[in-house]
């Protein structure tokens, strides 16, 4: 395929970025567990948080519910000799030296470091415009910043509550942090001033989870246990701009009254029946997907503010009440964009965003693997690499991707 698709690029007939796609996707259509790169094994945690950066593509940060942060160099780098399900002798020297490389970098824990967390960690993001630094938060109440050159804490926001999810604004001009505590607030926060920039009322429960806009550096979405979704322009001085109805399917749909009676006793315009503990934004910020406890998938249609009824079949397993991580895959790397879903029943489930097929089930087929392990996070490593990135209940962290990778590099100074 590869050849062909390079001899087309060659006599000018599809273009660089439409060459890099159509290999891109091909990765996708067999994408199983991948025994490369390995990780340690924490066995008495759970890994509740994981993120890859995207600006230089080497590094991993985990999170787990013994107050540790673990942090990872990986040589992602691809090579045929990687894919060696072939070759029975594990080992063999000759084998190690082409896996994929993993360096451990650092353990923060409350054993080892003076400013690590007290409690379970439960959501670690690097800095997006660089490694410089990363962010932690934890059920001790703090949300931490690190310098990354030292592992040393250069300031902590003390919120004195359980803090559930947080995310960072993507805008380049922005330092603005979007947090999600158990109470019924949402915190903004602002690293240049290191201080709380607003405080976003109108929630009835506690929140789980919060979402950026990729366009709009001033909205963001908020999910809670009472399984409401609000939008919010913090410009504002009425911040909250819309509540998702499950109900409002189509524009000129009325809401039927007994939504004023499902799980409250007050009027509580619901997205989801029970707790929405996962979201995430399309790039073109006006299409949101959510899940809840509720075992449901829905998208958004924000233009319109309607549930696109988009169904995603009966596998999907959501029952804790902690952050669920979703992936779409990214518009630039390929014209059909998939949902990747961290099932509680074990498995990562793919489905194909435009109409919610499903296109695959990934589970770790092991006869020494407990059934009892669940995917609980997700992260994708970029850089068209088709590889992602999981962390277990059993305190693993699994590698999945294409076995049979050959992706090339496709240049213009190539040609």
């Amino acid at each position: 395929m590869e050849s062909t698709l390079l001899l087309d690029r060659l006599i000018g007939r599809i273009s660089t970025k439409f060459t890099e796609q159509l290999i891109t996707e091909s990765l996708y259509y067999n994408l199983d567990f991948l025994r490369v790169p390995k990780f340690p094994i924490y066995r008495n945690s759970s890994i509740n948080t994981i993120d890859f950066d995207r600006s230089e593509g080497k590094f991993l940060l985990s999170g787990s519910t013994d107050s540790s942060i673990h942090i990872f160099q990986v040589d992602l780098a691809p090579d045929e000799a990687l894919y060696y399900d072939e070759i029975e002798d594990e080992d063999d020297e000759e084998i190690k030296t082409h896996r994929y490389k993993t360096k451990a970098l650092g353990d923060l824990n409350k054993r080892n470091h003076d400013d690590a967390h007290n409690f379970g960690v439960t959501c670690t993001k690097w800095w997006p415009f660089d490694t410089g630094m990363f962010l932690s938060s934890s059920y001790d109440g703090n949300l931490k910043i690190w310098d990354s050159a030292t592992l040393s804490q250069a300031f902590q926001f003390e919120l004195d509550m359980k803090i559930n999810n947080f995310d960072i604004s993507k805008n380049i001009n922005s330092s603005l942090i979007c947090v999600a505590t158990e109470s019924s607030h949402a915190r903004i926060l602002d690293i240049r001033t290191t201080s709380a920039a607003h405080t976003l009322t109108g929630h009835h429960g506690s929140l789980l989870s919060c979402k950026w806009n990729p366009r709009d550096p001033y909205v963001l979405a908020t999910g809670s246990s009472e399984g409401e979704i609000k939008l919010w322009d913090i410009r504002m001085t009425r911040s909250c701009t819309n509540d998702l109805d499950l109900y409002k399917t189509d524009v000129q749909s009325e809401v039927p009254l007994k939504r004023k009676f499902v799980g409250a006793a007050q009027d509580i315009v619901k997205a989801h029946s029970n707790n929405v503990n996962g979201l995430e934004f399309l790039e073109n910020g006006q299409t949101l997907v959510s899940t809840g406890t509720d075992d449901k998938i829905r998208v958004w249609n924000l233009d319109q503010s309607i549930n696109t009824l988009l169904n995603f079949g009966p596998f999907v397993k959501n029952k804790k009440t902690i952050h669920k991580s979703m992936i779409v895959t990214p518009i630039e790397e390929m014209e059909v964009q998939y949902l990747l879903y961290p099932s509680d029943n074990g498995e990562i489930i793919m489905y194909r965003m435009s109409d919610g097929k499903l296109v695959t089930r990934l589970r770790k087929v092991n006869v020494n693997e407990t059934l009892k392990s669940q995917n609980t996070c997700l992260t994708y490593c970029g850089f068209n690499s088709a590889v992602y990135l999981s962390g277990t209940s059993d305190g693993r962290i699994n590698a999945w991707g294409n076995k049979r990778n050959s992706l090339i590099d496709v240049n213009d100074s190539d040609f």
